[in-house]
């Protein structure tokens, strides 16, 4: 039979897990063990998702992306693979999602073209800009293991980022050069610094409860391997509260997230973080229980400023409130203040900030704040020298919402890690390297597997913006 080929544009959607290979489990910067969900991969979708890196990833990104026949790639295995690849990278922010892909008759794709979500003319400056602040950033890091690394980048994250609905909140480009976004962005750019320093980090995307409503709500956080084969979830947004930096959601096991959070794993399986003694406090101390005493509350507090003296608490009691009002005046002793003075707290779970102000002057000596790494002032949207190219195989404006036709969704059969019929490379009667009939929507020349295919401002069909999973967290308030 003759080759024909058709086209088609869809919408990414979360496909069926295929494709699995082995897990990643190391974080000791070597490049491809940053990458967790390629590391899942095998066979042909492994083969598409290092196409995508080629031409992607280069300096002149190409967005008709051309396969090889002979390796009889099928629609679910290009489904799979670019979701997996965009889980995986997400300095790729101007990738909206959404694709099309042409195929032969019997199943065999031969080329895919990724439609991005900004106009093609901007994305070389964006790019640059992203590099620039991750490069501003990842070069203060101070000296120090995984965990000390991960807690500076969290911080910088937090101090860096506003929560904020607007332009690109849902990815690293929004929360890192623009400084404002919302769970997925924060997600997505915590994911990024870290791959960037050598540890495996991936977004995760599920529901939490928002404190307030107590209803679940769609939210993303990150998965850390901190440590050879130890994982940890961090959730830099809900940590962000704002003027008040909180820790009390960095590097938590399964238990501590599952009390709020809820993963998605339709995508590909998580590994098991049920490690323990990685939390801030666990780490550096200042867990308190009413039955540990007044005394040793005073024990946690330090100066901050001539007449405040302040604690960072994580708290194992009931009610801390009731607690301070019985104990607040010898509290206040204790510390050295003499005369009136009010005491304050903020929170966010169990972590507690107490602020007690008063009269110090007579008091001794008492502990300077924990020392900690200064965070610098990093530039928004940095003014770069950008290349004069735009991504090749692309149109030179951004795509409508409303596609000329409706785009299909996820297959509807499950996929397997081959076509349903077995491709061959010779068709049963002699093929043409050009259809006899010329198919509609289809490429007018043989796809080349090693460069990069035709303009896509060529084809009549025009994909839609991606809408993906939209992953939008209410601003978690002090609880």
């Amino acid at each position: 039979m003759n080759k024909r080929v058709k086209t088609l544009w869809i919408l990414l959607t979360v496909a069926t897990l295929i494709c699995r290979g082995a897990v990643c489990v190391a974080a000791d910067g070597n490049e491809t063990d940053v990458y967790y969900a390629k590391s899942l991969l095998e066979g042909g979708c492994a083969y598409v998702y290092e196409r995508l890196e080629q031409e992607l990833l280069s300096p002149s990104p190409c967005l008709e992306i051309s396969l090889d026949e002979s390796m009889g790639v099928t629609a679910d295995e290009l489904s799979y693979a670019v979701q997996m690849f965009l889980s995986d990278h997400p300095e790729c922010f101007w990738v909206g999602g959404g694709y099309g892909y042409s195929s032969y008759e019997d199943g065999r794709v031969v080329s895919v073209t990724m439609q991005p979500s900004v106009n093609v003319s901007d994305i070389p400056v964006m790019r640059a800009q992203l590099e620039s602040v991750v490069e501003s950033i990842i070069s203060s890091v101070p000296e120090g293991d995984s965990y000390a690394k991960a807690l500076y980048l969290h911080d910088v994250l937090a101090s860096h980022t506003e929560y904020v609905q607007e332009g690109l909140h849902q990815t690293a480009y929004g929360a890192l050069v623009s400084g404002r976004a919302v769970c997925a962005g924060y997600a997505s750019a915590y994911q990024l610094l870290l791959q960037r320093i050598g540890i495996c980090a991936f977004k995760v995307s599920g529901s939490s409860i928002e404190p307030n409503s107590g209803i679940a709500e769609p939210h993303a956080w990150t998965l850390v391997m901190i440590e050879e084969s130890v994982c940890v979830y961090t959730d830099v947004t809900w940590d962000d509260q704002g003027d008040e930096l909180y820790r009390e959601y960095f590097c938590r096991t399964l238990e501590d997230f599952s009390l709020t959070h809820a993963e998605d794993k339709s995508l590909y399986d998580l590994p098991e973080c049920s490690h323990e003694g990685y939390g801030y406090f666990e780490k550096k101390g200042g867990i308190f229980d009413d039955t540990d005493g007044v005394q040793k509350l005073s024990e946690l507090f330090y100066a901050d400023g001539e007449d405040v003296r302040a604690a960072k608490i994580y708290y194992l009691g009931d009610d801390l409130g009731d607690f301070l009002n019985g104990a607040a005046n010898e509290l206040y002793a204790l510390l050295g203040g003499k005369g009136s003075f009010s005491y304050s707290t903020t929170s966010l779970g169990r972590e507690i900030h107490i602020t007690l102000t008063g009269d110090f002057s007579e008091a001794g000596e008492i502990p300077t704040p924990p020392t900690e790494p200064e965070i610098p002032d990093f530039d928004k949207n940095p003014d770069v020298e950008m290349p004069t190219d735009a991504p090749a195989g692309a149109p030179t404006e951004a795509p409508t919402n409303e596609p000329t036709e409706a785009p299909t969704n996820a297959p509807t059969e499950a996929p397997t890690n081959a076509p349903t019929e077995a491709p061959t490379n010779a068709p049963t009667e002699a093929p043409t390297d050009v259809p006899t009939e010329a198919p509609t929507d289809a490429p007018t020349q043989e796809p080349n597997p090693s460069g990069c295919g035709m303009s896509i401002s060529a084809m009549s069909v025009m994909l839609p913006l991606a809408v993906g999973l939209i992953l939008v967290l209410k601003r978690r308030k002090n609880v």
